[in-house]
């Protein structure tokens, strides 16, 4: 693929992680988006902060954050851990597969981690604990974050014609 596009003269940059984690970037963007206060980084490694947490501006059940998500990202099905009655009022975000801050969101007094996509193993851990996980599906927790960068590029750079894919879709299907 990407062999064809520089024969088309087709520049593509890639973010990945940095974008997740930038001070405006996708984890900061789904804070926002569920209505966080006091976001912070879930993890500072060295000067890199990555994830974040923050708080809900009111107590919720699992089962009422999960409607709020599917709503706020336009999601029909996702996928969680824990007992939907389980209180909310913290919650940690590491979009992607973000399992690996099961420990982080444990030690922040988190009790949910809104992620994209965990492994099994992680699951089981996460229900052992008592942690809920709201796993939206890679796709869902990243895509959304695309149309922004894209505006955040073009106004940098208004000489650029920059634009967020108006054809990718989640490879995932449902049945």
């Amino acid at each position: 693929m990407l062999l064809g596009l520089a024969r088309h003269g087709v520049a593509v940059y890639s973010a990945h992680t940095a974008y997740d984690n930038a001070e405006e970037g996708i984890n900061r963007q789904l804070a926002d988006r569920l209505g966080l206060e006091g976001v912070a980084p879930l993890r500072v490694v060295e000067t890199a902060e990555v994830g974040r947490l923050g708080t809900l501006p009111q107590l919720r059940t699992l089962k009422e954050l999960i409607a709020d998500v599917k709503r706020q990202l336009g999601v029909a099905e996702l996928q969680y851990v824990g007992s939907p009655e389980l209180g909310v009022e913290r919650v940690a975000i590491g979009c992607g597969s973000g399992a690996e801050f099961l420990e982080d969101a444990l030690r922040q007094s988190c009790q949910v981690l809104l992620t994209g996509e965990a492994r099994f193993h992680a699951c089981l851990e996460a229900r052992e604990q008592g942690l809920g996980l709201i796993l939206l599906g890679r796709f869902a927790s990243e895509q959304p974050a695309m149309h922004v960068l894209a505006d955040q590029i073009r106004k940098r750079f208004p000489d650029l014609t920059v634009w967020a894919s108006a054809v990718e879709s989640n490879p995932v299907c449902t049945a």
